[in-house]
């Protein structure tokens, strides 16, 4: 099956022609492991370009480390891709190449050495020295939810003194009326009581068509006071 190899590093993408990488071990006499699996430097060789990135990471002074993406990709779709993910990368060795002769006359050859080598999310090797932890890398960030500020009017009702929410009320009777808000405070609204068939005094007043005026909220649940006019009230007006 034809594939493509294409390179990505950082933000920038690579057209490979050539690559290789492998792992090894050390063996004893018998032919047995006598060590842990290595990997051997991932080798690349791409159409070389004006582009100098890896000229001038291979020859970077502080050892810069970058993170790498390799894409094998199938030329006509018909399967998955696979892709390889190299973490606190290392370039340690970069070349130009001309020849006269070929479709490729000129081309750049370098050499990658990972700390950890993921292939499709699972975690081939970690050496000592990375940096980057393999399992933050998919996190997706956590989106903060926007606060919401918009200043509402969440419900208002009448209840007694004993905080049981009222149906009906009696002449005289001293009740409440309970206004639920958000990010109203010091602001100044109109509470419509109009619902109420006879007149309504708060602080020894009649509300006039049983509307309160101007009243500022100072917290997210205000209990205001009210009493139904009785009718001895009702007769002396």
């Amino acid at each position: 099956m034809s594939i493509q190899v294409t390179l990505f590093v950082d933000d920038q993408e690579f057209r490979v022609l050539d690559f290789f990488f492998g792992f090894f071990q050390d063996s004893d006499y018998t032919g047995r492991p006598s060590s842990k699996p290595t990997a051997d430097p991932f080798k690349f060789t791409v159409e070389a370009s004006k582009d100098t990135t890896f000229f001038e990471w291979a020859i970077h002074p502080t050892m810069q480390k970058k993170r790498v993406k390799i894409v094998f990709s199938p030329v006509h779709g018909m399967s998955k891709s696979t892709t390889i993910e190299l973490l606190d990368v290392h370039c340690t060795y970069c070349n130009y190449l001309y020849t006269a002769t070929g479709s490729q006359p000129f081309v750049e050859n370098f050499n990658l050495s990972p700390a950890t080598i993921i292939r499709d999310g699972q975690v081939l090797m970690k050496r000592h020295w990375a940096v980057t932890d393999p399992a933050m890398q998919h996190i997706q960030p956590i989106e903060r939810e926007t606060e919401d500020t918009e200043p509402r009017i969440v419900k208002q009702y009448i209840t007694d003194r004993n905080d049981t929410e009222l149906e009906d009320y009696e002449r005289g009777q001293e009740i409440y009326c309970v206004v639920e808000s958000e990010n109203m405070n010091n602001k100044n609204i109109d509470i419509d009581l109009s619902q109420f068939e006879v007149s309504l005094l708060y602080r020894g007043a009649i509300l006039k068509d049983n509307i309160l005026k101007d009243y500022v909220i100072s917290t997210e649940e205000e209990k205001i006071p009210l009493q139904v006019i009785s009718e001895d009230h009702e007769d002396e007006q």
